[in-house]
């Protein structure tokens, strides 16, 4: 079976940045819908994606590189790229 969505739409991004150690570190996540239903997915984003831009109800486009570890048949995935297709406020143009 292969599903495939042209793109995702935000719930919540929510950015933490905290000093831990004397160090400042700063977490992303980023929760969101498939077009077709209500379920909410939630997704850690890497931090050399910029999130702080990205609004409620824009559309975004998610590049996930699926793995396997060792000789395990579990897939994993990271996060490759994001692209906003269509911004929620008016005027904007589809990047």
């Amino acid at each position: 079976m292969f599903t495939s969505y042209e793109y995702v739409i935000v719930h919540k991004v929510v950015i933490n940045t905290f000093s831990r150690f004397g160090r400042k570190t700063k977490t992303q996540v980023l929760h969101f819908r498939l077009p077709d239903n209500k379920q909410l997915f939630i997704l850690k984003i890497p931090n050399k994606f910029d999130l702080s831009g990205i609004k409620k109800g824009d559309k975004l486009r998610v590049h996930l590189h699926v793995f396997r570890r060792g000789r395990s048949y579990m897939p994993q995935f990271t996060v490759n790229g994001i692209e906003v297709v269509k911004n929620n406020a008016k005027g904007e143009k589809n990047v």
